[in-house]
């Protein structure tokens, strides 16, 4: 694909997002955004509600996603699910997601992770996710990296669920 149209997919998956908020969707995509600022790695993650919900409720049965569930017990469990299935390394090296947040918008979950204390940006990331894959198998996680030098857009599905960004062939 050429670099031009890299700058456009973003914008066009979010477009497609807000416009299924009116009506119930029947594709299962979620979007992640990792950036490399302040000197650390911030990742976004938006995703359906439902979608979510279900996955969570695979542990939890009585587990819902609304305003009136306790906020950090929600957030414990949205925090585990994504520890299980989404994984960056940084330079060769396992780093962790803090957990910082997430927030309900209409039918999206947004999720605030970071990595702290990187002194530079990356120069290289390998990204493992299979979010949501065990549940449907049309399921795609579309990223959109812009850390320093490393910038790209990629999907991640239930038959590619790892990503190396900045390393030689």
């Amino acid at each position: 694909m050429p670099k031009k149209w890299n700058r456009f997919l973003p914008a066009l998956v979010l477009l497609a997002l807000a416009l299924s908020s009116f009506v119930l969707h029947k594709f299962y995509v979620s979007h992640y955004t990792l950036e490399y600022r302040d000197h650390s790695l911030q990742c976004t993650v938006k995703i359906f509600t439902d979608d979510l919900e279900k996955a969570l409720r695979e542990k939890n049965a009585d587990l819902r996603i609304d305003e009136r569930q306790d906020k950090t017990a929600l957030g414990k469990h949205i925090h585990t699910y994504l520890q299980e299935h989404f994984s960056i390394q940084v330079n060769g090296v396992a780093r962790t997601l803090n957990w910082v947040g997430y927030e309900l918008d209409n039918d999206l979950v947004w999720v605030y992770m970071e990595i702290p204390a990187l002194k530079l940006a990356p120069h290289t990331l390998s990204i493992h996710c299979n979010s949501l894959t065990e549940l449907f198998s049309d399921q795609v996680n579309i990223f959109r990296v812009d850390c320093g030098s490393l910038e790209e857009t990629f999907s991640l599905n239930k038959k590619k669920q790892d990503h190396q960004l900045g390393l030689s062939d």
